[in-house]
């Protein structure tokens, strides 16, 4: 096994020294061929706009960027190019004395069978985790941004087949005025992406374009001022999505393009809320979900032949709101 090709001397005594050095510290790796792993570690004395730039060309690569305690103005870049290579990076602050702010962590993976897991950890303002694969089987784990998250944004991309985002978690918590992005282009994907824990004034986003994906998205634990949209074009496709425990102004939203699709939509302790399907296409499913809400509305669109729907409500002031278009459709409705 190879281990960290360095530049220079003073930038490999950089990537592997718990730092007593500040200010504009820069960490460079670039390795190529099979095997080989790279860490970055840049903790304490303040840390001081400090960045990691990590490459490597091969398989079975992995590269590890940790950025801790005081981080003021930190970039994490890692770009892997091959099959079964790991990404790791992790940006966190004393949440007491600093806050990472205008911070960017962006990931990059060519190649089949990748992992990739990031965290943002501490008080977050104006900060951006991004990722980005291409190719097939690979994952998305353990991505967070946690703990007071202001103006921020949790990206994911994955372009290709058989990929995964969050079977563990992709998160947001504690958010405020974030976003949580998450794209898959390709066949028989899966996303699960959440957003909880006193989150407010927040948006979630899942596209998905291909046959047989299935995405779930979930918004819980008093959360308020939150939308939550699914956008999946092809067939097969499957999508789950869940408002629960004290949500407040809310909405959600699932726009499918295709036939045999399915769409379930839960509400669960919530006030002034709505739920939304709209399919076109033919052998759709709709159902939606609220229980023990207080002015929700429900509203289901179908456009095709033999397709179905459900909703059921229980509450008060609750509205439901049923269209379909097309050849033996058949609808419930239960108040």
């Amino acid at each position: 096994m190879k281990t960290v090709t360095p530049i220079t001397a003073a930038i490999c005594l950089v990537a592997f020294s718990h730092s007593s050095f500040a200010d504009n510290n820069s960490t460079i790796v670039e390795q190529n061929g099979i095997g080989n792993s790279a860490m970055a570690d840049q903790s304490d004395s303040a840390v001081n706009f400090s960045q990691v730039i990590q490459s490597q060309t091969g398989n079975g690569n992995q590269v590890v960027a940790e950025q801790y305690t005081d981080v003021t103005a930190a970039t994490v870049i890692q770009t892997q190019i091959g099959d079964g290579n790991i990404a790791t990076a992790e940006q966190f602050n004393n949440i007491a004395l600093a806050s990472l702010t205008n911070v960017q962590l962006e990931q990059f993976q060519s190649g089949n069978a990748n992992t990739v897991m990031s965290t943002q950890l501490g008080t977050v303002t104006n900060s951006s985790l991004t990722v980005n694969q291409v190719g097939n089987m690979n994952l998305v784990d353990n991505n967070v941004q946690s703990f007071s998250v202001d103006a921020s944004t949790m990206t994911i991309n994955q372009q290709g087949d058989m990929n995964i985002v969050g079977p563990s978690f992709a998160l947001q918590q504690q958010t405020v005025n974030s976003t949580l992005l998450a794209t898959q282009i390709g066949q028989m994907n899966q996303m699960d992406v959440n957003q909880n824990l006193n989150t407010s004034s927040s948006s979630m986003v899942g596209i998905q374009d291909g046959v047989g994906n299935i995405a779930a998205l979930d918004q819980f634990g008093g959360v308020s001022f939150l939308t939550m949209n699914l956008l999946q074009m092809g067939n097969d496709n499957m999508a789950t999505l869940e408002q629960e425990f004290t949500v407040e102004n809310s909405s959600m939203l699932v726009d499918q393009f295709g036939d045999m699709n399915v769409a379930t939509l839960d509400q669960g302790s919530a006030f002034f809320t709505s739920a939304t399907v709209l399919q076109v296409g033919d052998f759709n499913d709709a159902d939606i979900n609220q229980s023990n809400i207080t002015t929700g509305v429900a509203s289901i669109s179908q456009s095709g032949t033999s397709n179905v729907y459900a909703t059921s409500q229980a509450g008060t002031a609750e509205t439901a709101i049923a269209t379909q278009s097309g050849v033996s459709n058949t609808g419930t409705i239960l108040q």
